[in-house]
């Protein structure tokens, strides 16, 4: 009778002390959020994605550190535009220990607010993210264009 009651002990002790990763995915989880936000249009949940030293360097700009500036470059673009489509493809994701970094390319739509065609922006992206106090963050966010070839 004894052995049984300790073998359960046991294996729920093991259940009980097992880290579960399935729910937290890092750098992915931020993406997933990431265009969430954008979509949405929700500046605060997006700027929210970023620790608060965190380097964004966007498309067509140089860079922005910290929150204030990021939240400038995000909502300066989410004020502007109403993203109606981003989605990422071709990603890789990479987690050791409380580092996580993700990459691939990304294709987001937005229609202007005061009018116009959308437009689509298509690119690569590279983010490295860090688990801060349980919660995943980007420390930095690098999205980038390519450059249309040069004139013949």
């Amino acid at each position: 009778m004894r052995h049984p009651l300790l073998a359960g002990l046991c294996i729920l002790t093991a259940l009980l002390s097992t880290p579960v990763f399935a729910a937290d995915s890092g750098a992915q989880s931020l993406d997933n959020a990431f265009v969430k936000g954008v979509k949405a249009g929700d500046i605060e949940a997006v700027v929210a994605l970023y620790a608060p030293d965190a380097m964004l360097y966007p498309p067509g700009e140089m860079a922005a550190k910290g929150r204030d500036a990021i939240r400038a470059v995000w909502g300066g673009f989410l004020s502007a535009n109403t993203v109606t489509e981003c989605r990422l493809f071709e990603t890789g994701y990479r987690t050791s220990g409380e580092t996580s970094i993700g990459w691939g390319r990304f294709s987001m739509t937005f229609q202007p607010k005061v009018g116009g065609s959308p437009a689509t922006l298509e690119g690569r992206f590279s983010d490295v993210a860090v688990r801060k106090a349980g919660k995943w963050l980007y420390i930095l966010d690098h999205a980038s264009a390519p450059l249309p070839p040069p004139p013949k």
